[in-house]
């Protein structure tokens, strides 16, 4: 019997220097218990062969470590597929979805909160750990609400599912695997399906209010594309401080702009995007 009790499942494409701040980041900033984690690295057919050395050669501080090195990449269908391969390979009761663009930046255990959060309350789908673009909270179908057990989690009026997430595997099973078929049927038919099905068993995802993780390629609201790497992380209470009264959760452009005024990130020299 496994003790793994979280799954951190990494998805990764020929973005070397990202994928190893977003494990890096996610080790130094994580006050979970490591002995309850395993990290499962899935490759969507990156041709770098540094990001390939990398993940064969990865000696992270955790439980357990696995990947799954794809042959090919038939973007985007394999970003659905990737999520499949690593739940289905996840040892513990609890996995968290995670793309190689995502920054840690908070050093708490945000990951027991969550599980709490999940387990307390009858309707929680899923728990979102990173900050939304500014036009994403905007949006009318991302609306949001203080939820009624914890003003620290907003839950969604309209959506039960988000990419990408902390979930327990008992939901995950109980909604069922995501049709990643649909998707080569038509782009984002098989979220819609899965979103779908989340909703028809009465499950909101949530969202939390002061998010650990920032987008590290994100430029959908004008700002030039940059990628960072983390100099320090944040103490909770030096992120929710600036950002207490704030009526919603805190988006990704605040929170990338307070990293760089407060020094806690850097630029990282000669960035690409490759999605």
């Amino acid at each position: 019997m496994s003790d793994i009790k979280v799954s951190l499942c990494v998805t990764a494409y020929n973005r070397p220097v990202l994928l190893k701040e977003c494990v890096r980041s996610f080790f130094q900033t994580s006050l979970y218990d490591r002995d309850k984690l395993e990290l499962i690295i899935v490759d969507n057919g990156s041709t770098n062969s540094e990001i390939i050395e990398f993940i064969r050669t990865l000696d992270p501080p955790c439980k357990e470590y696995s990947y799954i090195l794809n042959e090919k990449n038939d973007f985007p269908t394999c970003l659905k597929y990737a999520k499949v391969q690593a739940r289905g390979k996840a040892k513990g009761n609890y996995f968290i979805d995670c793309p190689d663009d995502h920054l840690f930046l908070v050093k708490s255990d945000w990951i027991s909160e969550s599980i709490e959060h999940i387990d307390s309350a009858t309707n929680v789908g899923c728990v979102i750990h990173f900050a939304y673009p500014a036009y994403r909270l905007r949006k009318p179908n991302n609306a949001m609400r203080p939820h009624v057990l914890s003003d620290s989690f907003y839950e969604s009026l309209y959506k039960g599912y988000a990419d990408y997430h902390l979930m327990s595997k008992k939901i995950y099973k109980e909604v069922g695997e995501i049709n990643y078929d649909l998707e080569k049927q038509s782009l984002g038919e098989a979220e819609k399906d899965y979103m779908r099905r989340t909703l028809e068993l009465g499950y909101r995802r949530n969202m939390m209010k002061y998010p650990v993780a920032a987008i590290n390629d994100d430029a959908s609201s004008g700002m030039k594309i940059e990628g960072y790497e983390l100099i320090q992380p944040f103490s909770k209470e030096e992120l929710v401080d600036p950002f207490k009264n704030l009526q919603r959760p805190i988006c990704n452009e605040e929170l990338v702009s307070f990293a760089i005024q407060n020094n806690k990130i850097k630029k990282i020299e000669n960035f690409q995007k490759v999605y």
